[in-house]
């Protein structure tokens, strides 16, 4: 596992990565726009859902909490993400939704191992 810093610097290091990718499939389409066009798009959710997990997991190392290490940070972030993707997934939301789902979790996962 990752050292406070060392997970700051590399859940940094993938969000850009995954806001450039998602940029990139975009085509510098917002998100919102994408979603009132009725086109489904999972490939850019799937970018957009890596971004957001990983800027929820880093607002959340930023908050001084009682000395809560950081394992225990990434861990319960992951958990909430792995918890909605389940319910998404039982209740058959979009094909978008879960691949917004499936990036975050991946994403957290993979800075997990």
């Amino acid at each position: 596992m990752l050292g406070t810093m060392d997970l700051v610097s590399e859940a940094t290091r993938r969000r850009e990565a995954a806001a450039g990718q998602w940029q990139q499939l975009s085509g510098g389409v917002s998100a919102c726009a994408m979603a009132k066009s009725g086109v489904s798009f999972p490939a850019a959710k799937l970018a957009e859902g890596k971004v957001a997990a990983l800027g929820e997991l880093l607002r959340a190392l930023r908050r001084p909490e009682d000395a809560i290490q950081e394992t225990e940070i990434l861990r319960g972030v992951r958990t909430t993400w792995e918890e909605n993707l389940a319910e998404a997934q039982r209740t058959g939301k979009s094909r978008d939704w879960i691949a917004y789902l499936t990036g975050g979790v991946d994403e957290l996962s993979e800075l997990g191992d």
